[in-house]
């Protein structure tokens, strides 16, 4: 037994005392290599990465498929007799007036989509109660009619108020029945020069209108 056993040395040392002198070591760093430790640590950015976060899972093709008209639901139309159940998921997420032209192109989704109109009716028309037999879609159509007329009589009367509000403008005529001044400059350089102007010079502009009408009667 003694022959397969080692051999003992004098440079063995238990595995704890590797750990309590690579402590001792770590106690005894400089104040530099502390503080480049403490820099670099602070300096070390975290990796970030940019773009939509993907996911393992892969969509089913139906889901492909909703997703695409969702994105593209304007441009839907005929959709050849596919179930309201498959259509549910695209027209969920259309407007009103989108899924107004979806039924217009497929009448006999119209039976199914009350569901969808009601939802617009809670949003749009809280306030708002269904007369009797009347379906979702038919309290959509006439709750947007009522406010579209309403909408269209305060325009109406904003707009008469406005045109009331304007000031008419009239037209004004200087001189008609008095002698026509000269300005003030011409005034003071005749005043200056001493010229007096005749008063049978300055007529005024009924008389010169007066003259005229006569000169017309003559010469007929």
């Amino acid at each position: 037994m003694s022959i397969l056993l080692p051999g003992i040395t004098g440079n063995c040392r238990p595995f704890g005392s590797q750990l309590i002198s690579q402590q001792k070591r770590s106690e005894r760093m400089t104040d530099d290599e502390a503080l480049t430790r403490v820099m670099t640590n602070k300096n070390y950015r975290t990796k970030v990465y940019s773009g939509n976060k993907m996911s393992g899972k892969v969509d089913t093709l139906s889901g492909l498929c909703a997703t695409i008209l969702q994105d593209n639901i304007d441009a839907l139309g005929y959709t050849g007799g596919v179930a309201y159940l498959f259509l549910k998921p695209v027209l969920e997420k259309a407007t009103p007036d989108q899924l107004l032209n979806v039924e217009y192109h497929n009448p006999y989704l119209i039976e199914e989509t009350d569901e969808l109109w009601q939802l617009y009716c809670e949003k749009e028309f809280r306030t708002k109660k269904r007369e009797e037999l009347e379906s979702w879609r038919e309290m959509y159509m006439r709750c947007f009619e009522e406010r579209a007329a309403r909408l269209k009589a305060t325009t109406a009367n904003i707009r008469q108020a406005q045109e009331r509000l304007v000031p008419v403008r009239t037209t004004k005529l200087a001189y008609i029945d008095s002698v026509v001044k000269p300005p003030r400059n011409i005034a003071r350089k005749q005043a200056k020069n001493g010229i007096v102007p005749e008063k049978n010079s300055c007529r005024s502009i009924s008389t010169i209108r007066e003259n005229w009408r006569n000169s017309e009667g003559c010469n007929t």
